[in-house]
C-alpha cells in the first residue's frame, strides 16, 4: 500500500500581524459568494490537478470532483466565508477574466481554524497569490476572534512548506496518508 508523509502546521493567530495584502496589478479579490462556486471549483481543478495531491485525493482529479469538494466545504456546518477567497486575473487585453487562486476555511469543534486547499494555477505561482490567500483568510479567522489554525500539506510540497514557516506555522505532527488508489485494491 502506497502512502505519503504529511504534515500538520498549526500558527498562533495572537502571535501574528499579517498586514496589508498585495497583490500584482491585474489580479482582484473575490470574497466568498455562494455565486462564485463554480469559480472556486475551477480555480481548485487547475491547480491541483497535476499536483501530488491528486494521488491522497482522487477528487482533485478532475473538475467534477473539486466541485464536489467545493459543495462539501460550503455545505459544511463549520464552514468559514470569511476565511474563503478567490483571486482573479484580469488585464484588460483579456476578454473573460481567469480565476487562478482560491482558498476555503473551517473552524473546527475546539475553536481551530482549519485552511483548506491553498490552490495558486501553475501560470500565476509566483506572485505572491498563495501569500495573499492565507493572509486573508487569517485575517479572516483573526476578525472572529480565533486564537489557532491549522492545515495539512503533503512532506514534498517545499514551496508550500516554505510558505507556511514565513507565515509562522510550524509542524507540529506528522502522519502517512494512503494513497487513494491504493485503497482500489
Amino acid at each position: 500500500m502506497h502512502s505519503l508523509k504529511r504534515y500538520r502546521m498549526d500558527v498562533d493567530l495572537r502571535r501574528c500581524d499579517f498586514g496589508a495584502v498585495q497583490l500584482p496589478s491585474d489580479y482582484y479579490l473575490e470574497a466568498w459568494s455562494r455565486s462564485l462556486l463554480d469559480s472556486h471549483a475551477l480555480a481548485h481543478y487547475l491547480s491541483f490537478r497535476d499536483e501530488i495531491d491528486t494521488q491522497l485525493f482522487v477528487r482533485f482529479r478532475s473538475f467534477k470532483g473539486a466541485r464536489g469538494v467545493m459543495e462539501s466545504i460550503v455545505r459544511h456546518r463549520n464552514f468559514c466565508p470569511e476565511a474563503t477567497w478567490l483571486i482573479v486575473y484580469h488585464p484588460k487585453n483579456l476578454y473573460m477574466p481567469q480565476c487562478c487562486a482560491t482558498i476555503q476555511g473551517l473552524v473546527d469543534d475546539f475553536g481551530f481554524g482549519g485552511i483548506q486547499n491553498v490552490g495558486v494555477v501553475p501560470e500565476h505561482r509566483g506572485k505572491g497569490l498563495g501569500r495573499a490567500l492565507l493572509q486573508l483568510a487569517l485575517q479572516g479567522y483573526q476578525r472572529l476572534g480565533l486564537h489557532r489554525a491549522n492545515l495539512d500539506v503533503t512532506a514534498e510540497n517545499l514551496p508550500a512548506i516554505n510558505l507556511y514557516k514565513a507565515m509562522g506555522f510550524q509542524i507540529v505532527q506528522t502522519y502517512q496518508k494512503v494513497c487513494a488508489d491504493s485503497l482500489k485494491r
